[in-house]
């Protein structure tokens, strides 16, 4: 792959940056270590670099993307809150002109540079049994982080001494590092991975025994000198030593039996007393205690104070109080005199450390607080609080059960966030059963027609009933009258969530009533089944189960990503690692972004946990999106980005934004889209790519490949261009190549559901920056896959635009009552998607056993459906503070004309949508220049059926609607407007309804020229040849003319006159596609009659108001404002058949 060329000058000497206690980088390589610890000239703060020279060469650069390639490796290990406690905390990489490496923290120093004095201390305690039983919980964290790496795929390589850091000695507590540089090269010397180092074996078992290694040191199991072990103790020491050939060793089950040992030691020499110990922090003997004596006890006498502290909590009953917003597990303990501050220790909890004591004052004390019924021992320091809860045996009690009420103690509990993802997927499983209906097939009256009828199933209605649903009976005949032709179904005997093959496709084709009975006939292909009592039900999109399971699998493995988890559901509560913010950093923002776009440069560049986008139609987020990543991989050519979206066209969109503005740069960005060039073909862009490197690379004449490699790969490129299947060698080719092209990308370009996401999630693969497109499409389980792969996330919608899907049908299952029904079946439900993890099921008992946490839980499930739109709502209810906040909104818009900007702004977006200037007044490339159609906004006013002499305008396609009369208008629009001399513009057909869809296409078809592919000298907004689109097929979509045909007209009100009119979203999406021209094809007397019907212009549930002002807007803009000027919108009138008058 090519060498990218870095950008800038000379690089700040790491010398001048850092005091380092190694020397100058002259006198460095004279040490064996590779970690030095240093001090930052600039913010004082101590951390540990892990360096390695630069030779001068070309691999330098290779060196610096594998190093970063590692660190966001790790990043994505260190993700989870248990992690971030074991390893070393990785910040960044760092290089001047003469070394690379990586910058951490957390640490005071590795064990091969302890003091003399400190390493003694370690020793001494491994001749106790109390002191052993310390150290060892200190190798069972550090198994904890060996089975963390593993489970990432990363093989540390290097576990030494020079490689296991002390983050504190009194209590002993030690953290992994070395780790740092793991995956693609070692240290030199004996730290880091020492993977140059010739001869070195590097394995997982190699790992375990390293780390058996470091244990036996601790243990003083050397040669010099031994301390004596117990039995048990010897046996696991060897273990780990010595693992077993061929088994591969858990870290978790490792270090739980690590903490089955230590509570066997911690029994030896039990006197079976319980208390409660504790011991003083660094300064609260020498400042806080004497001041709580009045000065009566001088800070130099520390057995008097130590003794002052231990009758003051041993006196009447003190009180603990848990303040349960800390993070850290702090409990304030109050006596008669003072108020304690208590810190569990991270490592062992049985310790609490007093950080801070103070006078009690009159208001001093919290309501809930509870009383501490255990004897409470003072421990000079930990080796002594050690030997006291040895003599107790089980005896010392965890400082985790303190002031907690026992009734909810065990409340080391998920993320209700977590919860709530788990349930929604749960939702969407059951939502698909709420649409199994229970028919008797009647008969087959001709070759692909069957008929069907509602039967009685009396348990279903009661399970039904369950969760607020009507007998099935009466929901399928709504469903059905409902029907557009978009929803295929099918027959089958049971209701398993995967088909078998032969499971019929059906469309309904109408709704007849014969002998009394209500009949539904379908055209079929397939076998009907031979049981006359089956289930109707729609026929689930392919894949579905794999879906579902890869979802719930991405949110099992978020589990401990609290920081993702808390972000997906309110951003503001979490704050963004100052770490991760300075990784792959935009530049400033370009001088050619609008003040709305620098706006929301300025708020990602802050950065927080989450950034959130809202663009409106047209405002150029594509745009925004490839200018901040051009400017990230300027500055760090070594970044990787990933952008996904809900659907292939937002991604080919963005591709297309993405070459045009890397070729304008210069930059050969590498930039990869995982999906399929065309809709029936079986080779994905990223498969075509790796044939054409391949074909490049073996017509090279340098090419280095043995005449049988050459031969097998000219084989594989020559089954592309035949019928013949590709070999297990071409196949094994394939993969490597591809798998080379994705590692190498710059961009990656995937759905949010892709099956890429899943393998890169398994590999532990991670990226800079994650940014989600039409991120307002997605609910939080499809948002929760990609988010998890990145350090920085950028989500980029219009949640006034289309809605994730089903997600206010599925909201109707959070009701406390549905909810509860919904757990009773959760396990029947799962079980219909095979291979899921446990934890799903742990999720779903802990919610049927919790009344509180359901309650919790069954909220965040609604907000999480549509996370985006919950996330920028909030920000618009604190708009005092929105800039200062994670959302922002691009208001300058450059696709439509002002016209249509401002009656898309004031009816959607509260006015706050504004028009570029360089497009207010762009030449119109349409014509007529002048007339009624000359407006930028044409109304094609049809009358309204309340008025009109026919018996409908209306006729159905099934139960999809259709309106000739308004096809008729259609046509006699295209036969007015046309293309201004020179110019081909584009022009696109939208309706809400397919069957008026199906019509137009068959009238447009008879128009357009066949060689060409133009209608009327129009092009298609696609350049495929097609002119009419459904609203959700046209989302993201644009043309220079847009015409209109919302088909409803008939004498009912309100949302059932109007159907999908009435959605606010949807009308957003068909009136802001036009640049040019919007010719809207309606009945402005029916929509109105269909309004002020209602209540207020509005319903229950349902807002129609906008429409109320849609409309007052349009006949503002159609009055004439100047003689003799053509005003903003003109009102064309038609007859009843559609005809201009």
């Amino acid at each position: 792959m090519r060498q990218k060329q870095r950008i800038g000058n000379a690089k700040t000497p790491l010398d001048d940056r850092f005091e380092m206690e190694g020397g100058r980088s002259s006198e460095r390589y004279l040490r064996t270590s590779s970690h030095w610890v240093v001090t930052d000239r600039d913010d004082g703060e101590t951390y540990i670099l892990w360096l390695i020279k630069k030779t001068g060469a070309a691999v330098d650069q290779d060196i610096a993307r594998f190093l970063n390639d590692t660190v966001r490796r790790v990043r994505g290990v260190l993700a989870r809150k248990a992690v971030h406690e074991i390893l070393l905390d990785v910040i960044d990489v760092i290089e001047d002109d003469h070394e690379i490496g990586i910058r951490l923290i957390g640490a005071d120093g590795s064990l091969d540079a302890l003091s003399a004095r400190s390493r003694r201390k370690i020793e001494e305690s491994a001749r106790t049994v109390s002191g052993r039983v310390a150290i060892w919980y200190q190798i069972a964290r550090l198994a904890r982080g060996v089975g963390y790496l593993h489970g990432a795929d990363i093989v540390h390589g290097g576990i030494a001494e020079s490689t296991v850091f002390t983050s504190c000695l009194e209590p002993l507590e030690l953290k992994l590092g070395g780790y740092e540089g793991c995956v693609h090269l070692g240290s030199v010397g004996s730290g880091g991975a020492a993977l140059l180092s010739p001869g070195s074996v590097v394995s997982y078992g190699q790992d375990w025994r390293d780390l058996g290694k470091v244990a036996a040191g601790l243990l003083l199991q050397n040669d010099t000198e031994s301390a004596v072990l117990l039995p048990a103790e010897q046996r696991l020491l060897d273990r780990l030593r010595v693992p077993p050939q061929f088994v591969h060793v858990e870290g978790e089950a490792l270090a739980t039996e690590i903490e089955a040992l230590c509570s066997e030691l911690e029994l030896v020499g039990s006197s079976g007393r319980h208390e409660l110990i504790v011991l003083p922090g660094r300064d609260l003997l020498r400042r806080d205690v004497p001041v709580l004596t009045q000065g009566l006890i001088p800070a130099t006498d520390r057995e008097a104070l130590l003794s002052f502290v231990q009758d003051d909590l041993t006196g009447d009953t003190p009180i603990a109080w848990r303040d349960s917003y800390r993070g850290d597990g702090m409990i304030s303990v109050f006596t008669q005199r003072a108020v304690y501050s208590v810190r569990p220790m991270t490592n062992d909890d049985r310790f609490g450390r007093i950080v801070s004591c103070r006078m009690r004052g009159a208001g001093d004390g919290a309501l809930n607080a509870l009383p501490i019924t255990a004897r409470m021992h003072v421990s000079q320091n930990i080796n002594h609080a050690q030997d006291r809860a040895a003599r107790t045996g089980g005896g010392a009690i965890a400082w985790a059960s303190v002031g907690k009420d026992p009734a909810v103690q065990a409340s080391d509990r998920d993320l209700v966030e977590w919860h709530a993802l788990v349930l929604i997927e749960v939702a969407t499983l059951l939502e698909g059963r709420l649409h199994h209906y229970p028919v008797e097939i009647v008969d087959t009256p001709e070759t692909g027609l069957v008929r069907v009828a509602a039967r009685t199933d009396a348990e279903r209605d009661h399970w039904r009933a369950k969760f607020g649903r009507n007998e099935a009976a009466a929901d399928l005949q709504r469903e059905m009258l409902r029907d557009d032709g978009s929803v295929e179904w099918t027959l089958t005997a049971s209701g398993a969530l995967t088909l078998g093959p032969s499971a019929p496709k059906l469309s309904l084709e109408d709704v007849v009533d014969a002998d009394g009975r209500r009949l539904y006939v379908f055209r079929h292909e397939g076998r009907i089944p031979i049981e006359g009592h089956v289930l109707l039900r729609p026929r689930p999109d392919k894949g579905t189960e794999t879906q579902v399971r890869r979802r719930l699998n991405h949110i099992v493995n978020s589990r401990d990503n609290f920081d993702l988890l808390r972000a997906i559901g309110d951003p503001r509560s979490v704050g963004l690692d100052p770490a991760i913010r300075a990784m792959a950093p935009p530049g400033a923002a370009p001088t050619e972004l609008d003040p709305s776009k620098s706006s929301a440069w300025d708020i990602i560049c802050h950065g927080h946990a989450l950034n959130l986008v809202v663009g409106p139609p047209g405002v150029g987020k594509s745009f925004l999106i490839s200018r901040l990543i051009g400017s990230i991989l300027k500055d760090r050519p070594t970044a990787r980005i990933l952008i996904a979206a809900q659907n292939h066209e937002a991604l080919a969109e963005m591709e297309r934004t993405l070459r045009k503005h890397f070729t304008e740069l210069g930059n050969d960005a590498i930039v990869v889209r995982m999906e399929r060039p065309e809709k029936n073909s079986g080779e994905t862009r990223l498969k075509a790519r790796a044939r054409s490197l391949l074909d490049t690379f073996v017509l090279s004449q340098t090419s280095p490949l043995s005449r049988v490699r050459r031969k097998a790969i000219e084989r594989l490129l020559r089954v592309q261009e035949s019928d013949e299947a590709v070999d297990s060698e071409g196949e094994a080719i394939l993969r490597d190549t591809e798998h080379l092209i994705l590692r190498s990308a710059d961009v990656t370009l995937a759905t949010a559901n892709s099956s890429v996401l899943e393998e890169m999630a398994a590999q532990s693969q991670q990226f800079d920056w994650v940014i989600v497109e039409e991120a307002a499409r997605a609910s939080g389980p499809e948002l929760i896959g990609p988010l998890s792969l990145g350090s920085r996330r950028v989500l980029i919608g219009d949640h006034r635009q289309l809605a994730p899907f089903d997600a206010e049908r599925k909201a109707r299952l959070y009701s406390a009552g549905a909810a509860e029904a919904l757990l009773e079946d959760a396990v029947d439900i799962i079980a219909a998607v095979s291979d899921l993890p446990e934890a799903v099921g742990a999720s779903l008992a802990a919610l049927a056993d919790n009344s509180s946490l359901r309650l919790d839980v069954l909220g965040a499930a609604l907000r999480l459906e549509q996370p985006f739109r919950e996330i920028a709502e909030t920000a618009e209810e604190a708009s005092n503070n929105v800039r200062s906040g994670p959302v922002s909104m691009l208001t300058e818009q450059s696709r439509m004309h002002p016209t249509i900007c401002e009656l898309v702004s004031e009816t959607f977006y509260g006015g706050r949508l504004t028009t570029a200037e360089r497009i207010v007044n762009r030449a119109c490339p349409i014509i007529p220049s002048t007339g009624a159609l000359a407006a930028p906004l044409v109304i094609f006013d049809l009358p309204s059926l309340s008025r009109s002499r026919i018996e409908a305008f209306e006729t159905f396609e099934g139960t999809s609607p259709a309106n000739r009369a308004e096809t008729t208008a259609v046509l006699e629009a295209l036969d007015i407007l046309g293309p201004a001399s020179g110019e081909m513009p584009t022009l696109a057909i939208l309706s809400p309804y397919t069957a008026q869809c199906n019509l137009l296409r068959s009238l447009v078809a008879t128009r357009t020229d066949q060689h060409t592919g133009l209608l009327g000298g129009f092009a298609s907004p696609k350049g495929d040849g097609l002119f009419v689109h459904t609203i959700d097929s046209f989302q993201g979509g644009e043309a220079d003319v847009v015409i209109v045909s919302t088909v409803r007209n008939n004498q009912k009100v309100g949302r059932h006159a109007l159907g999908i009119l009435g959605d606010r979203r949807r009308m957003n999406v068909l009136l802001s596609r036009a640049r040019h021209k919007l010719v809207l094809v309606t009945s402005t007397g029916f929509l109105w009659n269909a309004i002020q019907w209602s209540e207020n212009e509005q319903e229950s549930g349902s807002d129609l108001g906008f429409l109320g002002g849609m409309l007052r807007r349009i006949d503002r803009m159609a009055e004439p404002k100047v003689p003799d000027v053509l005003p903003q919108a003109s009102i064309v009138v038609c007859g009843e058949d559609g005809r201009i008058i």
